[in-house]
């Protein structure tokens, strides 16, 4: 009996602990901007894009973020999230990129035997910075392997930190503005090297 006058209380207190509670935070899912960018001249014929790499906790939809007093622990926000993961983000942006500007004159996902280059990116860094100031901070690994060449005509990282203003909305457009940056390096080295 006393058993289960004590199941009958526990039973009670959980269910009036869920009803007095306030609902759960919201949750909110945040895209990238559409890119700004301008028509350049065609630089390669054909452009395979490899998959975005993204290894750990890059690999998960939400936004990442950093304290300054604590740089060496990564942390994620419980409430905001990526549409997708960053790498299908940074994927479906530099591919519209490179539609876009018209660098390529078709931008593939799988290796062909008529390509003119191969370029394949790794996400390094791609968190909100917090503290001081709120900023962003992203750092693209990125090999491009010219047709038939086994070491890479550039093996570089692109990085960049910016303002990303005090709301989750403005860190979203913030990330935007900094890929276009990278995106925009990454095209000054390909015309590069396609002069040479």
């Amino acid at each position: 009996m006393r058993l289960l006058i004590l199941i009958l209380f526990l039973l009670m207190t959980l269910q009036a602990c869920s009803f007095s509670g306030s609902p759960p935070p919201e949750e909110h899912f945040y895209r990238l901007p559409d890119l700004q960018v301008e028509k350049t001249q065609q630089l390669f014929d054909t452009i395979y894009l490899k998959t975005v790499i993204a290894e750990g906790i890059y690999n998960e939809r939400a936004i990442l973020y950093v304290k300054d007093d604590s740089p060496l622990e990564l942390r994620r926000y419980h409430y905001h999230h990526w549409l997708s993961s960053p790498a299908k983000l940074i994927q479906q942006q530099f591919k519209t990129y490179l539609e876009v500007t018209g660098i390529g004159r078709q931008i593939v996902d799988r290796r062909m035997q008529t390509q003119s280059i191969e370029i394949g990116l790794q996400i390094r860094n791609f968190e909100r910075l917090t503290g001081a100031g709120n900023r962003v901070r992203v750092a693209l690994d990125v090999d491009v392997y010219l047709a038939d060449q086994l070491i890479p005509a550039v093996s570089k990282t692109y990085q960049l930190e910016s303002p990303a203003g005090s709301g989750m909305h403005d860190t979203a457009a913030a990330f935007g503005q900094v890929l276009s940056v990278l995106f925009s390096q990454i095209s000054r080295d390909l015309s590069d090297l396609k002069k040479h």
